[in-house]
């Protein structure tokens, strides 16, 4: 088999680090590379189960406050999305609503705003906008260890770092900073997915079930 041109096709500057990883040997830094990949696809298939999930149950529940054309009548100028600390939410909405022109629906705008922006909902102006309710999403929430809308957002935020950089085909099997392998991240993540689905009174198992085989990736490159 004709070996590939590294260098080449992937950049020194992105690949030393995998051969660092490896004790600069050049086929196993390969094959890290290429499990790099195969775990941010696995990690991929979850984070995108989730987020469709997560997105739905909020898009319910202002559905259920605010109709059926919550985001676009929330955005406007008596919505609460126009509240002072608000701006950069309402921003997005209107630049998702204008993308569509004539072609806008609100299930249209409810797909196209990414996980970062849902995320945002949980931050403290928008939650108090939203009229505080926004845990109710939540069925089977825990008690007794300060959940609240805080530790969602906080939740979430490992959860948007590791889509973002699967999206820009960043390594997720390092240390931060350095070349030491290691999933922790993708761990972090699995868990805080698995723990929010239960949450929202969904069985992780039988959501994730014949996508997820993030954890048998992981094995494979840290054993």
């Amino acid at each position: 088999m004709k070996s590939i041109n590294t260098e080449r096709a992937f950049s020194r500057c992105r690949f030393e680090r995998y051969v660092a990883a490896c004790d600069f040997d050049q086929e196993k830094a390969l094959q890290l590379y290429k499990a790099n990949i195969r775990l941010s696809v696995k990690l991929f298939a979850v984070i995108g189960m989730f987020e469709v999930v997560f997105r739905n149950a909020i898009d319910q529940h202002y559905r259920s406050r605010y109709g059926n054309n919550w985001l676009l009548q929330q955005a406007g100028p008596d919505g609460f999305f126009a509240k002072k600390g608000c701006e950069k939410t309402r921003e997005n909405i209107i630049g998702s609503i204008l993308k569509f022109g004539t072609d806008f629906t609100h299930d249209k705008v409810v797909a196209d705003l990414g996980l970062a922006f849902w995320r945002n909902l949980f931050a403290p102006k928008e939650f108090a906008a939203g009229g505080s309710s926004l845990l109710a999403i939540f069925k089977n929430k825990p008690y007794g260890f300060g959940f609240n809308h805080t530790y969602v957002f906080n939740n979430l935020n490992p959860v948007n770092e590791l889509r973002n950089r699967v999206a820009h085909h960043d390594p997720v099997c390092f240390a931060p900073k350095t070349s030491v392998i290691s999933c922790e991240l993708p761990l972090r993540v699995h868990r805080a997915v698995a723990e929010m689905l239960y949450w929202m009174d969904f069985d992780p198992d039988e959501i994730l079930e014949d996508i997820d085989f993030v954890l048998e990736e992981i094995d494979l490159i840290t054993r």
